[in-house]
């Protein structure tokens, strides 16, 4: 298995363009735009991630009988724990969404938030 690198991407990337416009199949404007919108979400999704994690750990730094390990309503244990399975997951996931059909994936999804909301409205009616 050949391994891929970032500059790797980067220049078969360069060289796919570069090939594309020789032929006039490359509309420049519009990948500048693309990765304009692709650098501006980004940024707006970090910058709402963050926003949100500040301000439960500032609302919830007053609040008595928090367990041991929060930052107000922010669990330090539980926040390394999710960013590092995202993290190492992710890959598996982009691997699972290109080998799995469209319609396997949709069901997938749809069991998952069957069980999410299934476990809320068990607790909100005490039976967990």
């Amino acid at each position: 298995m050949v391994g891929t690198s970032l500059a790797t991407i980067v220049v078969t990337s360069i060289s796919f363009l570069t090939a594309h416009n020789k032929r006039g199949g490359v509309r420049w404007e519009v990948w500048r735009k693309m990765i304009l919108g692709l650098v501006i979400v980004s940024l707006v999704g970090a910058d709402i991630a963050v926003a949100g994690a500040i301000g439960f750990a500032w609302f919830g730094q007053d609040v008595i009988n928090l367990p041991e390990g929060t930052i107000g309503f922010v669990h330090i244990t539980g926040f390394l724990c999710i960013s590092v399975a995202s993290f190492a997951m992710a890959k598996v996931g982009v691997k699972l969404a290109h080998v799995l059909p469209a319609l396997t994936l949709k069901r997938a999804f749809g069991i998952l938030l069957l069980f999410a909301g299934g476990q809320l409205l068990l607790n909100e009616i005490e039976v967990i």
